[in-house]
Formats: structure tokens, sequence, C-alpha cells
């Protein structure tokens, strides 16, 4: 897992054995269909597919406030 730091807020990023994507309203047909795309002939197997509730946004500030989490669904390719 890689993240990008902006001023207060934290970002993923996507690299050759993972991407991130965005969790509000996305089919598994269409993680599927990005997974094929990014790994072409890659067997699900091979993949871990977890939903993320990341704490995005105001990551520096010490009180819980809901709207600073966004839900990402992170997929990830086991390459042996």
């Amino acid at each position: 897992m890689k993240f990008e730091r902006r001023g207060n807020d934290e970002f993923p990023v996507d690299t050759e054995n993972d991407m991130w994507l965005y969790g509000s309203g996305i089919s598994l047909s269409e993680i599927i269909e990005k997974v094929n795309e990014k790994w072409p002939g890659v067997s699900l197997e091979d993949v871990e597919i977890v939903s993320v509730n990341h704490h995005q946004y105001a990551i520096s500030y010490d009180l819980h406030d809901s709207s600073d989490y966004v839900q990402y669904i992170y997929v990830s390719i086991n390459k042996e």
C-alpha cells in the first residue's frame, strides 16, 4: 500500500502490484473488469480484494469526523 501526503490529507496511490478503486457504487463485475485491464490473464485466485475505510482528510487532527474517511476497494495481486 502506497499513499501520497498532500498537506493534512493522504491519498492512496496505485502501484504495479495493487490498485485502489473508489468503493461507492462499484459492482463486482466492474472490479473484475479493472483487474483484467491492469493484469491481463491473471487468475482471480491470485487477487486479493478488500474493502478499506481509509482516513483520507485532516489526518493530523485529533477529533474524529466520519467525513474524513473514504470507502475504497483495495485490490492486490500476488506476483510470485
